[in-house]
């Protein structure tokens, strides 16, 4: 099941709105906001900064994933809609893993 929804999301095969909508804009963002409130907590508490700097990226790797996923099942769409989701997922990519 892991298998096939990263392999849907690499192929470009799953859905644009299931992959922008669902996959990045609400899980995507959940988890950018639960591993920068951990983050703060273990920086606030007596654990190395390596270890909170480590919580803080621990979402890179999916958000990767579906920051990929939206650009490729955009290729599937309109010349507006692929160029819009493509756009608003790197955005979405910079300002998950910075902020």
């Amino acid at each position: 099941m892991i298998r096939t929804y990263i392999r849907e999301r690499l192929d470009g095969t799953a859905p644009l709105g299931t992959v922008f909508w669902r996959d990045m804009m609400l899980i995507g963002t959940v988890l950018a906001i639960a591993s920068t409130a951990a983050a703060l907590a273990v920086f606030a508490g007596d654990a190395p900064t390596a270890l909170a700097v480590a919580v803080f990226l621990s979402p890179l790797p999916y958000n990767a994933l579906v920051t990929i996923g939206v650009w490729r099942a955009a290729g599937q769409t309109t010349p507006f809609w692929r160029d819009l989701a493509r756009i608003a997922a790197l955005l979405w990519l910079i300002a998950a893993t910075v902020l």
